[in-house]
């Protein structure tokens, strides 16, 4: 299922994403839908496959365990 979107967005950002469109050979609202996308993805979805993790639940407690770095510190402590 697909929704219509109209937004207003400034002309340099507009110019950008029409660069981008063209150089991805896509129109500006195909490539808008898919940085929209992008965007409101899971960002660590991204490293899907990139890393290896000796745990073997990373995929369903993947914030759990973001959030237990966070509290233990830069360190790791």
């Amino acid at each position: 299922m697909s929704h219509t979107l109209m937004v207003a967005i400034p002309e340099d950002a507009y110019q950008g994403l029409v660069r981008s469109a063209n150089e991805k050979g896509q129109s500006a609202e195909e490539t808008a839908a898919e940085i929209l996308a992008d965007a409101l993805g899971d960002p660590v979805l991204k490293l899907a496959g990139c890393l290896t993790f000796n745990s073997p639940d990373i995929a369903e407690r993947h914030d759990e365990y973001i959030g237990a770095g966070i509290l233990s510190g830069p360190e790791g402590q």
